[in-house]
């Protein structure tokens, strides 16, 4: 073999642990992340259950007022129906 051979033996080989070097890093990296996203949800899960739950509360609550202001219009049309004074017809 002559040093040509050698020196890019030498580069292939060093090009190849800096990669593995890194992809070693980065799998580890990987792993991090995931566990920080499973920790993260399960901190988050109640919270955002109680958004949810505080969301149909207040939807709910929203319905029940429009159906009593629904209910008091109607009422108060027939009562203003009733105390209506008849007025004349133009000729």
């Amino acid at each position: 073999m002559n040093i040509v051979a050698v020196v890019w033996l030498v580069i292939g080989v060093a090009t190849l642990l800096v990669l593995v070097i890194f992809m070693v890093s980065f799998v580890k990296q990987v792993q991090r992340l995931s566990s920080s996203v499973v920790q993260f949800q399960r901190e988050v899960q109640p919270v955002l259950e109680s958004i949810q739950r505080d969301a149909q509360e207040a939807q709910e609550h929203s319905e029940k007022l429009q159906s009593e202001a629904e209910a008091l219009r109607a009422a108060g049309q027939v009562e203003q129906a009733g105390n209506r004074p008849r007025t004349r017809a133009r000729r």
